[in-house]
């Protein structure tokens, strides 16, 4: 049915967190290994395939393999483990790929639809919407050299910026959608940083 009332409206917000596609920008920073059976008959290939539709529009650092006349458990090999978890081509890719490290990340893009579920992404958390259960997202960059995060945000009334990735200092400087916080302190220097908004302003606020 169409979401028409409320009461519907509440209904399909709930579902949010599961829709993959809603937060497929997330793997940008990651390497990301699709590996499928084509006759999968518990989930079918389809959602393989749109996913990686999907990573082609935003993504350039994925594989796709999809092995033919296989289903969902298989192991075609006669090497010790199962082929479909324990595929020689996928750990050849993790061996050339890592997580990067906290303070490596200058530029975080994340997105979640419920932060009781998934609210961090490296140094950025986001703690609270606005309207709950409907898609936050948060663009920022740091520049370590200026002390300063600067972004924009849809959907947020709180998170916190760990600030033990900038050098020692301290005071930082946030530019947040429209509004610009200068001579910040973060707890105990280099600890997390706590900002709030109300309808239209960000400020910063105790823990």
């Amino acid at each position: 049915l169409a979401d028409t009332t409320d009461v519907r409206r509440m209904i399909r917000r709930s579902t949010t967190p599961s829709e993959t596609f809603l937060h497929a920008s997330n793997y940008k920073q990651l390497g990301v290994f699709v590996l499928h059976g084509a006759n999968d008959d518990n989930v079918p290939v389809t959602e393989a395939r749109s996913m990686v539709s999907r990573l082609d529009s935003l993504h350039q650092d994925y594989a796709y393999h999809e092995q033919p006349g296989v289903g969902h458990w298989w192991d075609l090999s006669d090497a010790e483990g199962t082929d479909c978890v324990d595929w020689a081509p996928m750990f050849d890719f993790f061996a050339r790929h890592r997580r990067p490290l906290r303070d490596e990340v200058r530029a975080v893009s994340f997105t979640t639809a419920n932060p009781g579920i998934s609210s961090r992404d490296q140094w950025v958390t986001v703690d609270a919407q606005h309207s709950q259960l409907t898609p936050s997202h948060i663009d920022i960059q740091c520049d370590p050299s200026e002390r300063r995060f600067a972004g924009t945000t849809e959907n947020i009334s709180r998170l916190a910026l760990d600030c033990d990735i900038l050098p020692a200092g301290d005071t930082v400087t946030v530019v947040l959608d429209r509004d610009t916080l200068k001579s910040l302190r973060p707890l105990k220097n280099t600890g997390p940083l706590w900002l709030y908004r109300n309808d239209t302003v960000w400020q910063t606020g105790k823990a």
